[in-house]
């Protein structure tokens, strides 16, 4: 719901339940489970108590309250206000990511803090379904009124289903007419890739940023616990905090992290308030910290004797302590309920009482609010299982393992639990490397007894689980026999970390050249789906090398699997767009096929043609337009045989191939006869995508897409408009469940769009669109230059067309410019395969610059370096370029009349209308010799 900046009335009705609204956002609901997430103004934390802050240390570790001033992270803080002020992006998104206990959340509240006081709003947001909480009653009003721009701030970004990110990033309040800017905290960064091509569909742009952990060099680590110390000895009424010394072991690498020279810091005042020796390693410190917690449930409960009213023995709260870490804050009924299902003999709401007297909720009405830092809690766990290396101080308890099974079970109907997700990072946190081995085992019991409660827990769920190093692989596989077969956007991630480790332990162990094959090409393609198109080729490339020696010596069952591994390889190169080493595999793979069919047509001249399509688009892109042609021609032959005869298994295959022989006919000049290419591939695939359209509608898209240029092909700019933005309904779709894989389509589809709005008149609608496209581009240019750079060059162009047409002449002007400088520089390199990318945005350059009253010198130039350009690609390709040149023809004129020319200008009007060449006698004309002119930069 969004509100008015004045007089914003909102009406929230529930009929059974509770409601949340947000004045000045949206608010997206589960319609049986509540609010996705929950967005409040961010607040500084409110003042505890002196006395209340000791009694327990993990109070005073609470990064909510702050009782160690905020110190050091200049650059970090320097860094991120340059990013929150600069003007290149109104919309923009950080992933700043580290281990638990390295700072992140005092950093993003210092961050919040500053940027409130230099004028804007800051806002959280937090995850909603996984407590069932909301905000106490009332809404919450994050409207802008005089505020610079929107800070929003997410802490556990890496936990959130990517799904749920992506409904955020599309929230009324982030698309505003301010600078808005948003935060995300995160332990790993392995959700990032799929994440970040989400922002394509909101305009964003967007980084990960790793938080260093602190120096190697004592310095700053003793600066940290001498700043900590005092703050801490303030919190017990130390006058004299020097006498407690800083410990020597702050060298050792375990304090790398800000939370763990805090840990040191407090244990060694509290220690030295009490008369004991503190411990010095890290994991002696939770262990003396989380006795300390213990000593003061004994406090309280023996305080009940004296009247307080407190009744929960330290081994109950000590087991209460244990489901809170697990499950995380719940409803007070759900929280009872829970406690009532481990079949407990003491009364839950008892407990849930005394619980809250040692942890306050945060929000009224829940229980079970978790120990705190998380990382506190982690250990707390860890501790209570048998095994570790501090028994002594910190024996484990009988329950542990009955308890963390009994909350992973699943409902009455079958269902997860609510908090498995919490429940399985947190223990696959605990025993991640350099944490707490031991847990491990236990870990695996837990996982073997229901492995697809890992998948049910999510990305984050599976990443944390993939990283414990001492887990049993066979408890992964276990979990990897749950994986979706396909695509899941919000699994991807966590299955390509799982498929990693596997890999890793199966490539380990392989000594068969056929299982390192099978190995990396199955790890591959979860890498793939994850958007790590990278990471595939890297496995790809182990397998072809492989396969190449296998070839050598048995080449009659080695060489089929080296076509479909070139074939696969060759799609990933593809989509890296490394378009040469694509055309190789692709060619090698089908030399390979057409052999092979040579003696088994019906099982190999259907992986030929698909091969050979691939070939047509690699070669296409390389300009190399008549060989791209023949191969997709070739395959559409086969395809077409083997449709008539099968029309259920290879009609798929054969409307990609169709789809694609349009766009090579049109681009050998052939416009008629593409279009019905084009529009059968259509009616096949939305045949197709009636019966499955999860297989189907990435056809589809792609096939309307090109049917919408087709129609270009021949002026009927209306009807390509309606299939324009049809294909690009159905990619909006496609990237919100997978951005990764489809994200490159939508940006071509959508700027395809832009065209067709601007031909139809519609040249606001056309604007937004180009800008969308270029918004995606550049992001994506950013990480892999050579890969994107030519799309980014053309949206460029495309863009400052728009511009012009709307009248914003000089910004029209710097987008045609810098699409020249861009394509300049990549026709250098391969001038066979941009040099017509470069005379249309030369061209462009012309046109923008006549309408807006430019310099006419560098547009006359730039026309006629066009004209050149196309006058010899007609050359070599005949009528292909007809049109471009006709375009180019009607600027140059039109230049030539502005700059007084008339008499070239009319001999060029009269030659567009008659085709007669003598009109042109006597013209400075592309092709003859003339001085150097000056060229747009």
């Amino acid at each position: 719901m969004t509100g008015e900046p004045a007089g914003a009335r909102q009406v929230v009705q529930v009929e059974s339940g509770y409601g949340y609204g947000a004045v000045g956002a949206s608010v997206h609901v589960f319609q049986d489970r509540g609010p996705v997430y929950l967005l409040t103004e961010h607040r500084p934390p409110q003042p505890a108590g002196a006395e209340w802050l000791p009694a327990q240390p993990s109070r005073m570790l609470d990064a909510r309250h702050q009782v160690v001033e905020f110190a050091g992270r200049r650059m970090e803080l320097d860094d991120l206000a340059e990013w929150r002020d600069s003007a290149a992006r109104r919309l923009s998104v950080r992933w700043l990511h580290a281990p638990g206990g390295q700072g992140k959340t005092r950093l993003a509240d210092e961050f919040a803090a500053r940027s409130q006081a230099a004028g804007w709003k800051a806002v959280d947001a937090l995850h909603g379904p996984t407590a069932g909480i909301v905000p106490s009653p009332g809404s919450q009003d994050l409207r802008l009124r005089h505020e610079r721009g929107l800070l929003l701030v997410i802490d556990y970004a890496d936990r959130w289903p990517t799904s749920h990110l992506k409904w955020l990033f599309g929230n009324a309040l982030l698309h505003q007419s301010v600078p808005t800017r948003v935060l995300l905290l995160a332990r790993s960064a392995q959700p990032w890739p799929v994440l970040r091509a989400a922002l394509t569909k909101v305009g964003a742009d967007g980084r990960a940023q790793a938080l260093a952990p602190l120096s190697d060099g004592i310095g700053e680590r003793e600066r940290m616990f001498t700043a900590a110390r005092d703050c801490f000895a303030a919190g017990y009424g130390l006058t004299a905090p020097t006498e407690v010394r800083v410990p020597g072991s702050l060298s050792l690498p375990e304090f790398g992290l800000v939370l763990a020279v805090h840990m040191a810091a407090l244990a060694a005042v509290d220690a030295h308030v009490h008369g004991v020796r503190p411990p010095e390693d890290l994991a002696g410190l939770s262990s003396y910290l989380l006795a300390r917690e213990q000593d003061h449930w004994q406090v309280l409960y023996e305080a009940a004797e004296e009247g307080k009213d407190y009744a929960t023995r330290p081994a109950e709260m000590a087991h209460t302590v244990f489901v809170a870490a697990l499950t995380g804050a719940r409803t007070y009924e759900r929280g009872a309920a829970l406690l009532r299902g481990l079949d407990l003999r003491s009364d839950p709401y008892r407990r849930l009482t005394d619980h809250a007297v040692c942890y306050p909720p945060t929000d009224p009405g829940t229980a079970l609010e978790p120990l705190y830092p998380d990382r506190l809690a982690e250990d707390y766990l860890a501790l209570a299982f048998p095994g570790h290396s501090v028994a002594g101080e910190h024996p484990p308890v009988p329950w542990a393992a009955f308890t963390a099974q009994a909350l992973a079970a699943r409902t009455a109907q079958g269902e997860p639990p609510a908090h498995i997700s919490r429940l399985i990072t947190f223990l696959a946190s605990a025993a991640g490397p350099g944490r707490w081995p031991h847990l491990a085992p236990h870990l695996g019991a837990l996982v073997r007894a229901d492995p697809a409660l890992v998948v049910a827990a999510g990305s984050a769920a599976l990443t944390a689980v993939a990283n414990v190093t001492a887990l049993d692989p066979a408890v992964l596989e276990a979990v990897e026999a749950h994986f979706p077969r396909g695509r899941d956007a919000d699994l991807d991630p966590g299955v390509a970390a799982v498929a990693a480790r596997l890999a890793r332990h199966r490539l380990a162990d392989a000594t068969n050249p056929v299982d390192r094959i099978h190995v990396n090409m199955t790890l591959a393609g979860r890498q793939s789906h994850a958007g790590l198109h990278e990471d595939a080729l890297a496995a790809q490339d182990q397998a072809v090398a492989l396969l190449e020696e296998l070839v050598a010596h048995e080449p009659r069952s080695a060489e089929p699997v080296l076509a479909v591994t070139l074939n696969d390889r060759g799609v990933t190169l593809l989509a890296l767009r490394r378009w040469r080493a694509a055309v190789a595999d692709e060619r090698r793979a089908a030399d390979l096929y057409r052999r092979l069919a040579l003696s088994d047509p019906r099982t190999y001249e259907p992986s030929l043609a698909v091969a050979l399509s691939h070939v047509g688009v690699g070669l296409s892109h390389l300009g190399r337009h008549q060989e791209a042609l023949d191969a997709e021609l070739e395959a559409v032959e086969i395809l077409e045989r083997f449709a008539a005869a099968e029309p259920g298994r290879y009609e798929s295959e054969l409307a990609a191939s169709l789809s694609n022989l349009g766009t090579r006919l049109s681009e050998a000049g052939n416009w008629q006869d593409a279009l019905p290419a084009a529009e059968r591939s259509v009616a096949v695939r939305r045949r197709l995508a009636r019966d499955d359209p999860g297989q189907e509608l990435p056809g589809l898209a792609r096939s309307l897409s090109n049917l919408g240029q087709r129609l270009r092909d021949l002026g009927r700019w209306e009807e390509g408009l309606g299939a324009e933005q049809e294909a690009v309904e159905i990619f909006e779709q496609l990237v919100r469940a997978n951005p990764a894989a489809y994200e490159t389509a939508f940006a071509r589809s959508v700027a395809n769009l832009a065209t067709h709005l601007a031909h139809c008149g519609r040249h606001l609608e056309s604007l937004a669109r180009a800008e969308q496209a270029l918004v995606i581009r550049r992001r994506l240019a950013e990480a892999a230059p050579d890969a994107h750079g030519l799309e980014l060059a053309e949206s460029l162009a495309g863009f400052g067309s728009a511009l012009a047409e709307v009248g914003r002449h000089e910004e029209a002007l710097t987008s045609a410019t810098e699409a020249v400088r861009r394509l300049r520089d990549l026709t250098e390199t391969e001038p066979a395969v941009h040099r017509d990318r470069l005379a249309r945005a030369l061209a462009t350059f012309a046109k923008v610059s006549l309408d807006g009253g430019h310099d006419l010198a560098p547009a006359l130039t730039a026309s006629d370096d066009a004209l050149e350009i196309y006058l010899e690609l007609r050359a070599q390709d005949g009528r292909a370029y007809e049109p471009f040149i006709a375009a180019v023809l009607g600027v140059h004129a039109d230049l030539l009349r502005a700059a007084g020319r008339t008499v070239e200008a009319d001999a060029l009007h009269r030659f567009l209308r008659t085709g007669d060449p003598t009109e042109m006698t006597g013209m400075m004309f592309p092709l003859r010799p003339r001085p150097p002119r000056r060229r747009p930069e």
